[in-house]
């Protein structure tokens, strides 16, 4: 099918090909019943937009991919999409927006794979530093360093830096 004729040509660094296959798949999917693809085609795509730099296209199609894994049932991947969702909306410096979905996330976090949970503290973190949230930043730098789980360690260090704490930052 198109979504894995695209996934071909992404594990081989040919990006542009493997667009053009998952835009296929998209029209394709249109009139299918197989909501997983459509959904995973949408999450390729957003990766895509991610090199890209295109934001609002990011944003639009990992919307499109979390809506259709959480009517499909897969609940990780409508964690992680959701997540997506609210990273895309930081960089499209749509304070409001990135916080609604981070709202969202909130109230699966109990839910969420490891993974998942540590995409949530560097998601989470970098909201609070694109918008200079920096009173909340220590509590959250603290939950996640005491979580147990894998560090983003760019996120924690951003965090300090936005505290002014670059021996902190450095160490990170």
């Amino acid at each position: 099918t198109a979504y894995y004729e695209g996934r071909i040509y992404s594990n081989r660094g040919e990006m542009t090909s493997a667009m053009r296959s998952w835009l296929r798949a998209v029209d394709v999917g249109d009139k299918s019943e197989d909501v997983l693809t459509k959904a995973r085609t949408y999450f390729a795509m957003g990766n895509v937009y991610s090199r890209l730099f295109q934001w609002d296209k990011y944003v639009d199609t990992y919307i499109k991919a979390a809506e259709l894994f959480e009517a499909g049932g897969v609940e990780q991947s409508y964690h992680h999409s959701i997540l997506r969702v609210a990273s895309g909306c930081s960089a499209l410096a749509k304070a409001e927006e990135a916080r609604a979905w981070l709202d969202k996330a909130t109230a699966l976090y109990d839910s969420m794979s490891d993974s998942n949970k540590s995409t949530y503290f560097s998601t989470y973190l970098t909201w609070l530093t694109t918008f200079g949230l920096t009173d909340v930043i220590p509590a959250v730098l603290s939950d996640y360093l005491c979580s147990g789980l894998n560090i983003d360690w760019l996120s924690v260090a951003n965090g300090y830096v936005h505290l002014g704490d670059f021996k902190a930052a450095r160490a990170a």
